[in-house]
């Protein structure tokens, strides 16, 4: 069995006011799993990279 998880960003937020923010930035989501057991097969390899565009607002 072996496994990985790796969960990376890079962004730039800009706070509009107190209680608004927005941002620009880079992320990569990635997950490896195998498996060396004969009974249950298979591997997993997932991974999502891409631009963020985000809003964030609070209280």
């Amino acid at each position: 069995m072996d496994g990985s998880i790796l969960d990376a960003r890079l962004n730039l937020t800009w706070r509009v006011n107190p209680y608004l923010a927005v941002g620009l930035g880079y992320r990569t989501f990635q997950i490896d799993v195998d498996s060396a057991n004969e009974d249950t097969p298979g591997f997993v390899d997932l991974s999502v990279d891409g631009p963020l565009l985000f809003v964030r607002a609070s209280l």
